[in-house]
């Protein structure tokens, strides 16, 4: 599998060669968008291959959502989201707690209801915009507790599932915009020094069959 995430894929104007590309080789793809430069022809190419979608909602408040993602973003937002809907295009939500929508898990969760999404609640990571945005960190340790609160209320759920598995494996390759290559997303986010080639020189498939699955 091939998963594009952001920044925002979309924003690429060969964007849909690269898909193409990836269709071409028999990639199973899963994009993850914020939704808001979905179009006509990203639609059609996501139905007719079974693109995995996921986007990424903070919230379903307008005035929180726009805090995050700038004004005039949530109306766009809607509308797409309105679009898949009618397509009959599934997709998952992902959300990353803060300051500003740690009391709009419930929302969240009943939206996911409406539209049959499964969510991901995510940890803020101190990385990109977020460095420079402190007044929207949270004391993490208090989110599972809204989570599984929220959860009860809208699902009847009192017990979540949680990843704690490490992907720095044989079988996972992180590549950033500039074809920097590292282990796993965290990695690349943590420690540049970490990175272990570019996807311009790197042999990737002498890396696949020398590196063994890395225990923990």
């Amino acid at each position: 599998m091939i998963s594009f995430t952001g920044g925002e894929p979309f924003f690429r104007k060969d964007f849909d060669k690269i898909l193409l590309k990836c269709i071409q080789n028999n990639f199973k793809i899963q994009i993850i968008t914020n939704g808001l430069l979905l179009n006509k022809n990203y639609l059609e190419i996501i139905k007719r291959n079974k693109i995995h979608l996921g986007i990424s909602i903070e919230s379903f408040n307008k005035e929180h959502f726009e805090v995050i993602r700038g004004p005039g973003t949530f109306d766009r937002l809607m509308k797409n989201l309105k679009k898949l809907e009618i397509s009959n295009i599934p997709f998952d939500i992902y959300s990353t707690i803060n300051k500003f929508n740690i009391d709009d898990i419930e929302q969240i969760l009943l939206m996911a209801k409406h539209y049959g999404s499964h969510v991901h609640f995510n940890d803020l990571t101190i990385s990109g915009r977020a460095k420079n945005y402190n007044e929207i960190l949270i004391d993490n340790s208090k989110n599972l507790d809204k989570i599984v609160q929220a959860s009860n209320k809208v699902y009847g759920i009192s017990k979540m599932d949680s990843d704690e598995n490490c992907w720095a494996t044989n079988d996972v390759l992180f590549i950033n915009s500039f074809g920097d290559i590292y282990c796993c997303t965290e990695l690349a986010r943590c420690c540049s020094k970490l990175r272990i080639g570019s996807i311009f020189t790197f042999p990737i498939d002498k890396y696949y069959e020398k590196c063994p699955t890395i225990n923990y």
